[in-house]
């Protein structure tokens, strides 16, 4: 009868050491997070690029109106018969019309206004923080996502605050009294992230005249 001796293992089995186990820890959280680096940059530029474009287009649309209403001032005067020419319309002085008075801001004024396009609405107000401020949180656009319109009405269940404050400002030019030429300044100011975010803007200026060569070219 045979008897058959069993050996015991006495070899070791290795593993990972904790210094090991760190360093493959940081290898895979950098393979990962590199990626949603890039990712989270790439949606904020895309974010931002979107709320250039659509700021953009509201401050446009600012100095869009504010010749519309110099040239419906002049139209309906002209079609009334009560004028011969754009100089003589409202005494040549368009930026001293009661729709665009609480516009007009002399040089280094803080006097602004804001316009609903929709309703005509026509609203002054203060660059300077405090009470009527154009910056005020009451003062934001609001977005109908039904007609895709900005406006200032409140509408329950659409229109939706954003985050675009529009201020639009007339500045006359000093020594151009006979042409009344204007600066018209329409800027959109929006904060990336949240209303404590970090502050942008988007401006665009235009000098208008009140001539008759200037108004002929713009209604061509």
């Amino acid at each position: 009868m045979k008897f058959i001796k069993l050996q015991k293992n006495t070899q070791k089995e290795k593993g990972f050491t904790l210094v090991e186990t760190l360093v493959a820890i940081s290898i895979l959280l950098l393979s990962i997070i590199g990626p949603m680096e890039i990712a989270a940059r790439g949606l904020f530029s895309a974010y931002y690029a979107r709320d250039e474009i659509a700021a953009y287009y509201l401050a446009q649309e600012g100095v869009e109106y504010v010749r519309n209403l110099r040239d419906t001032m002049y139209l309906e005067d002209f079609k009334a018969g009560t004028v011969n020419s754009p100089a003589e319309s409202l005494n040549g002085k368009w930026v001293e019309h009661p729709s665009l008075s609480v516009c007009f801001s002399p040089a280094g004024s803080p006097d602004a206004c804001t316009i609903d396009v929709l309703t005509g609405a026509i609203t002054a107000c203060k660059e300077n923080p405090g009470e009527g401020a154009c910056l005020d949180v009451t003062r934001l656009l609001k977005y109908n996502s039904e007609t895709n319109e900005y406006s200032y009405r409140s509408v329950t269940g659409r229109n939706q605050p954003t985050k675009f404050w529009r201020t639009i400002k007339i500045t006359q030019y000093p020594n151009q009294q006979a042409k009344q030429e204007a600066l018209v300044t329409s800027k959109v100011e929006w904060n990336t992230g949240s209303l404590l975010g970090t502050k942008r803007e988007f401006k665009i200026q235009e000098r208008l005249i009140n001539d008759d060569e200037a108004l002929l070219t713009s209604n061509k």
